[in-house]
């Protein structure tokens, strides 16, 4: 994923735990699953 966007991994994971921490993602190895679209969009 980090190569795709561009960024590092830490930072992508760090990202991706920030999503986890708030209920908007799940993050498992491999596949993150949408929990909250709404709450990503606002995000956005």
């Amino acid at each position: 994923l980090a190569d795709l966007i561009g960024a590092s991994r830490q930072k992508v994971n760090l990202n991706l735990q920030k999503l986890v921490n708030q209920g908007l993602i799940r993050a498992e190895r491999g596949r993150i699953t949408i929990l909250d679209q709404n709450g990503l969009q606002e995000l956005g």
